[in-house]
């Protein structure tokens, strides 16, 4: 296992995770659900929370099997944050790999930069290396 800090930024829908590093110019995987959710918020466009597909979430699995401690950032709360999505779906199928996410957060994707998301999960792995 490297020692990494993964940072992944999600929806029901897309994901962007960031596995080699948390400036702005560092790569980003980018990850889109290949069904098209069925409904979308009639105020804002976007899709509807609805909960994430297992293939969308198996996918984004793939590029966390290195990770020293997981970041997850993400809108909704409940049945409609991707984010707990995910993570219920590695305590069932990937349990070592869910013991490794180190925080959840609520993020308006709306209201929040790039920039801005990288600068706080740097904060948050420094938070991490100093705990551990």
């Amino acid at each position: 296992m490297s020692n990494s800090f993964v940072l992944v930024v999600m929806d029901n829908h897309k994901a962007k995770i960031w596995n080699h590093g948390l400036n702005i110019d560092s790569p980003a995987i980018e990850i889109e659900a290949l069904e098209a959710p069925k409904e979308h918020d009639a105020r804002s466009g976007e899709p509807k929370g609805g909960e994430a597909l297992p293939t969308f979430l198996a996918d984004i699995s793939n590029h966390l099997k290195d990770a020293n401690a997981i970041l997850l950032m993400g809108p909704g709360k409940g049945k409609a944050s991707g984010a707990l999505h995910l993570r219920d779906y590695l305590e069932k199928k990937h349990p070592d790999m869910a013991k490794r996410i180190y925080e959840i957060e609520g993020l308006d994707l709306r209201q929040t930069s790039e920039k801005e998301i990288l600068a706080h999960a740097r904060t948050q792995w420094t938070k991490y290396r100093q705990s551990h």
